[in-house]
């Protein structure tokens, strides 16, 4: 566990839900004493509202009649509203406050608030600024936690992962306690923390935050709306959680549909949206009848067409065409799952019993079949190509591609399938430094954390294992996992092996020859020359630079550091050419098939991406030659 689950205790401090309930119950939101005089109920009755007992109805000390219009009053309602003025600009649009044509049976409602069309308001707080324009029913209906409390069954259909989920939940969170099964003390701790925040948010009233914005809503029962949430031509949201913000604003429009989920800030569900038994995290979007159940979706997640179910889906996935993921343990993310993807053949008239984990970066192809169970996490940034069918397995090779069978031998399966270990690397780098670029550009998350690189540390120590695998073997024509463990339910080519080796080692020499370029900049500019001279042999309490330390001595010994750096130059050099050639290959394919292809398509030399990594060359180019030319003036040639 990375995380102490006392500590969660200090989530009601913080945690917007838990303060606001408790407003509410001690009377600081939306309470008023007063009761009409006989003057404001005849203006009143005069402009058209009625109700049942006007005893009943509680007024501020600033109340007025002013903008209360054609109501029904039929229970106990506190109204502070004190006149007409300008709560919200939206566009062209500006919104006074007032009370039209609604229904109120309980209902403690704030001053600068817009109610119009509301249908019937039954035991509901309205705070300050919100609108609350043509809808059917806003209802609290008996004691409620807002869908705090309840209990996923993530990963596995059947149960044995499940997850008790809260409005601040962390994919984290989930992560970890969905792996705990063994560790009963930390799940009763867990248990015990759920139970004692779900008694502080529980409540008999539903909310409606501070310039939270209604319009055109079927039924909404049961919910927290925090503030400024924006909720627009909704059939349903029921039982649920709402975090936002003025700054990250959650929209939920269009036809979608909420029940008993945790909705984060700035998250964006459109266009027939699902969301059932789940949890979004900040700034994921759901549109286009995009499907998700008892599922927990990482931040900067994208599901449009397609249908998760009990999965655990990490940040940054790529979900954007009609396709199936299920019973999928993936924290991870930064994946891809394209058009048609069929990720859940977890039974065959059994029992759903079973599960996948991909990596990291794990992109599946158009049309692929992953059958469970499956487990590809030690193989980060992997692909599965198109039309792919994998049969259960335990994949360790990281960032190959797994293709159909070009050849067929007696002794192997006709099912397996074949794999290029290390293909990304030598073909495709495009797909890793874009994808770094792409994630850091489009993060919006604020309270999630995330590393963009992909060649660190935990990504270097799975490549090494992998490269050793493939050095340790007597050479032969195809092999499997009987003959490598870690393959899967693949063959392994020779010629695809000695591709693997060499991806491996270049890379592998290419993250300890950075390290060395870091290292050696940062003494320069703190003018620490003395160290430089057992740079290699001298341990530091820097935890990267120890790591590329070691794994450089236990690879290339002592080296000369200014022979490191050259080195390093010719290596990026490589990189940035590797970027441009597997870009150009689209290019020669589509000139091939496409008659006027280069008129309309952006060819690899003026890719927007392309030409940033040549800019980003040039800087680290010139870097590397000033440490040279420092080296050269300030340091003996021997070094370490």
């Amino acid at each position: 566990m990375n995380f102490s689950v006392n500590d969660l205790y200090k989530t009601f401090e913080d945690s917007v839900v838990i303060q606001t309930i408790n407003k509410i119950r001690t009377n600081q939101i939306g309470t008023a004493r007063n009761l009409l005089k006989p003057n404001e109920i005849q203006l009143l009755e005069k402009q058209g509202n009625r109700s049942s007992d006007w005893s009943k109805i509680k007024v501020s000390s600033d109340f007025s009649t002013a903008g209360i219009y054609y109501n029904q009053f039929l229970g106990e309602v506190e109204l502070n509203h004190d006149g007409i003025r300008t709560i919200q600009k939206l566009g062209s649009i500006e919104y006074q406050s007032g009370i039209y044509h609604s229904t109120f049976y309980n209902a403690k409602i704030s001053r600068g608030t817009l109610i119009n069309y509301a249908g019937t308001l039954n035991n509901i707080v309205v705070d300050e600024n919100a609108i609350i324009e043509h809808c059917g029913h806003l209802t609290g209906e008996g004691a409620s936690t807002f869908g705090n409390g309840q209990e996923l069954t993530l990963v596995i259909e059947t149960g044995g992962r499940e997850v008790l989920i809260f409005a601040e939940i962390t994919l984290e969170i989930a992560s970890q306690i969905s792996l705990s099964r063994k560790n009963i003390e930390v799940l009763n701790e867990y248990r015990r923390f759920i139970s004692d925040y779900a008694k502080k948010v529980s409540s008999n009233w539903a909310y409606v935050g501070k310039s939270v914005q209604i319009f055109n809503a079927g039924k909404i029962v049961n919910c927290f709306l925090d503030y400024g949430t924006k909720i627009e031509n909704v059939h349903y949201l029921s039982n649920s959680t709402v975090l936002s913000n003025l700054e990250e604003r959650t929209t939920i429009v269009n036809g979608a549909h909420i029940e008993n989920s945790i909705i984060q800030w700035g998250a964006t569900i459109d266009s027939m949206g699902y969301i059932e038994r789940s949890v979004l995290s900040e700034h994921t979007h759901i549109k286009c009848h995009g499907k998700v159940i008892n599922s927990i979706i990482g931040a900067n997640t994208g599901i449009a067409a397609g249908e998760v179910i009990s999965s655990i889906v990490g940040p940054f996935v790529g979900f954007h065409h009609q396709a199936l993921l299920i019973a999928t343990y993936w924290p991870e993310g930064k994946g891809n799952v394209a058009y048609g993807s069929n990720i859940g053949s977890n039974h065959t008239s059994r029992a759903p019993d079973q599960e996948l984990w991909p990596g990291e970066g794990t992109f599946f192809g158009l049309g692929c079949n992953i059958k469970f169970p499956a487990n590809f996490s030690k193989a980060p940034y992997t692909i599965i190509a198109t039309g792919v069918f994998t049969l259960p397995q335990h994949l360790e090779f990281p960032f190959s591609l797994i293709s159909c069978p070009s050849n067929h031998f007696p002794h192997i399966s006709p099912a397996y399938n074949e794999i290029i270990p290390g293909w990304v690397l030598s073909y495709n780098y495009y797909f890793i430094k874009r994808n770094e670029a792409k994630f850091a550009q489009r993060n919006k998350a604020k309270r999630s954390h995330f590393i963009f690189e992909v060649l660190r540390p935990e990504i270097m120590n799975l490549i090494l294992v992998a490269r050793n695998k493939l050095k340790d073997v007597l050479p032969k024509e195809v092999y499997t996992d009987e003959d490598i463990l870690g393959l899967g339910k693949n063959y392994l080519m020779e010629a695809h092996r000695q591709i693997g080796l060499s991806a491996y080692n270049f890379f592998i020499e290419y993250y300890c020859l950075r390290g060395v370029r870091n290292r050696l900049s940062v003494l320069l500019l703190k003018r620490e020359h003395a160290k430089i001279s057992d740079f290699f042999s001298a341990t530091t309490q820097d935890h990267r630079w120890e790591h590329e330390r070691k794994l450089l001595l236990q690879e290339f010994g002592m080296l000369e550091v200014e022979v490191a750096l050259t080195r390093l130059q010719e290596l990026e050099l490589k990189i940035a050419q590797s970027v441009q050639i597997s870009k150009e290959k689209d290019d020669l394919r589509g000139r091939d098939m496409i008659p006027d292809y280069n008129e309309a398509h952006i060819q690899a030399s003026d890719d927007p991406f392309v030409k940033k990594t040549w800019e980003e060359w040039e800087k680290i180019n010139s870097g590397l030659k000033s440490l040279i030319s420092q080296l050269k003036d300030e340091t003996p040639k021997q070094i370490g």
